[in-house]
């Protein structure tokens, strides 16, 4: 047999194993190389999924990044929103409005009354009424010109405030004495 071997006539069993899937191919030796190339295909297979979830992570630190910064933006949009109706509110208030012979001007404010009101918040229990209303926040007049004078209305910070939006609107000041206006601003500091 060892002769026909050499003469090129093969044993049948190597024939039909070279001749399938594993032509060309040498036949492992042990069981040692086939140890060998199942832990080189399970290396394969942990750097796969390893590579996998570190793709997944990332794509989600991502995801959660950007849903925080729009959230942000957003609660930033709401609260500039909140503040400058606030303002609108101020500037509307009947307690502070200019009327003259029943026709009120918009963005108004009789001096008198500014006085007046400023003193009478002045009163805890009074200033505890209008909570429901300014809330947490800077009410201030400025008249800006001829002359320059500053009325703060109302004043009740947050404590531990995490932001503080600021609104700013042009008003007239009536001195009802004199019968003169005055340029002033309205500046509202809204606590959140």
């Amino acid at each position: 047999m060892a002769k026909s071997h050499k003469l090129g006539l093969r044993p049948y069993f190597l024939r039909r194993i070279r001749g399938t899937a594993t032509a060309g191919r040498h036949l492992p030796r042990s069981g040692q190389d086939y140890n060998r190339k199942a832990q080189i295909q399970m290396f394969e297979t942990v750097a796969v999924l390893v590579i996998f979830f570190f793709l997944i992570a990332f794509g989600l630190s991502f995801y959660f990044l950007v849903s925080k910064t729009q959230a942000s933006k957003e609660y930033e949009r709401t609260l500039q929103l909140r503040s400058i109706t606030f303002t609108q509110k101020i500037a509307t208030l009947p307690e502070l409005d200019c009327v003259r012979v029943t026709v009120q001007v918009e963005r108004c404010f009789d001096s008198l009354k500014t006085d007046a009101f400023r003193h009478i918040l002045q009163n805890p229990g009074i200033k505890d009424d209008y909570f429901a209303l300014f809330g947490y926040s800077n009410v201030t007049i400025q008249e800006i010109f001829p002359s320059v004078h500053t009325y703060q209305l109302y004043d009740r910070a947050l404590p531990n405030a995490s932001a503080s939006i600021p609104t700013t609107i042009p008003i007239l000041l009536r001195n009802p004495h004199k019968n003169t206006y005055s340029f002033g601003v309205l500046r509202v500091t809204l606590y959140a």
